[in-house]
Formats: structure tokens, C-alpha cells, sequence
């Protein structure tokens, strides 16, 4: 892994998979984010669960026990989604969004969250959509506005949602994942994606410490 910059801030998201091997997506209703003036246009757009972790201290934002109990807090908040338990050898997707311009160091970390660890409430905060493969690429090449996956093609929500897509249980969507990925970041596997998150955050806190 190579050498990376302390981040600013950290946000954890769940990659929340159906039992058919599809990833849930809601739809984003806020404003406010590391994406500054350019938040609004995001607005209505499709994006997974989660946010900012709440724990200052990088280091300790960067344990399995802070990431999921964050996760499991803005799943609950957004969609009303309860997460029962976390699978015991969680995978997990890294990407990050830096503008020197304006200070902004932003690490996104994923966790992949099968079906039989959460559960659906009787009504829903937020829409929701399920998507494989295909369904997410059509979201990330749409135009801009309503109906598109947050920032588009290749940006850090299309590989985190495809990193995630790649742990399911649809063989045919893990490997149309796994060849998107190669094709947008040849080396995803070793700069953003590991199957031990435990192992994968001990290295991050050891390059930035």
C-alpha cells in the first residue's frame, strides 16, 4: 500500500446487499458535504447509506468497532434499516476525495452487509432502488441531476457501490463488477479494496501514524 496523506475526515458507508446478490441504494435528500458549492447538484441522486464518523481521533475512526458502530447509526438514521450484526470477517472498499484548493482530505470507507445482518422496517425513511451491475452502470453514465448515481461514472460512489457488488452472491454481477473496476482503477484490488477489513485498517493506521 502506498504511502497516504492523514485524512481530514472519514465517512463510513454500508454496501447493504439483497440475498440475490443486488445492492440497495437510497436516494439523497441533504445538503452539506466535503463537496462544498457543489453539493446541491447531488441532491436527488442515488448513493449508499452512511456518512461522516463521528470519532475525531483518525486513528481510532480507523477500527472495525468505530467504522461499523457509525454504519450501523446512519443506516438506522436514514433508512429506519436496523443492522442485526456485521459478517465476522467483514471485506471493504477505500476511496477517498481530496481538493487541495480547499483543504479537503476525505476518506470513504464501504463495508460490505448481507441480507441476514439487517433488517427491513415496516415503512422506509427514504426511497430505495436495487441495482446489479448493469442497472448501477446506467445510474453513473445518466446526465447529471435526478436519476444519476452521485458524481457519476468512475467516482469514488460508482467503485465503492462496484467493490461492494463484487462480494455478493450473483456470480454474474461480481464479475461484470470485477472487470469495471480493473478497467476504471487497474489496481483497485491493492490501493482500495481488501477482503479483511481488520487487516485493511491496521495497515492504513500504520502508513499514517
Amino acid at each position: 500500500m502506498e504511502k497516504m496523506e492523514r485524512p481530514k475526515t472519514i465517512g463510513g458507508f454500508a454496501g447493504l446487499l439483497f440475498e440475490d446478490g443486488d445492492l440497495l441504494l437510497q436516494i439523497r435528500t441533504e445538503k452539506g458535504s466535503v463537496f462544498g458549492p457543489d453539493d446541491e447538484k447531488y441532491r436527488f441522486n442515488w448513493e449508499l447509506s452512511g456518512g461522516k464518523v463521528e470519532e475525531t481521533n483518525v486513528m481510532k475512526a480507523l477500527t472495525l468497532e468505530v467504522l461499523t458502530k457509525n454504519i450501523a447509526r446512519e443506516v438506522r438514521e436514514e433508512l429506519g434499516i436496523r443492522i442485526i450484526s456485521f459478517p465476522r470477517r467483514p471485506a471493504i472498499y477505500l476511496a477517498t476525495y481530496v481538493n487541495e484548493e480547499r483543504g479537503v482530505n476525505d476518506w470513504a470507507l464501504t463495508v460490505p452487509i448481507f441480507q441476514e445482518c439487517w433488517k427491513m422496517p415496516k415503512k422506509l425513511k427514504r426511497e430505495i432502488i436495487k441495482v446489479n451491475t448493469d442497472k448501477l452502470t446506467e445510474l453513473a453514465n445518466n446526465h447529471p441531476g435526478k436519476g444519476q448515481l452521485v458524481s457519476g461514472f468512475g467516482k469514488r460512489m460508482h467503485r465503492m457501490s462496484s467493490g461492494t457488488l463484487y462480494t455478493g452472491s450473483n456470480l454474474t454481477s461480481r464479475r461484470k463488477a470485477e472487470i469495471l473496476l480493473c478497467q476504471i482503477k487497474p489496481d483497485w484490488r491493492e490501493t482500495e479494496y481488501s477482503d479483511n477489513a481488520e487487516e485493511f485498517l491496521a495497515k492504513l493506521r500504520k502508513e499514517i501514524s
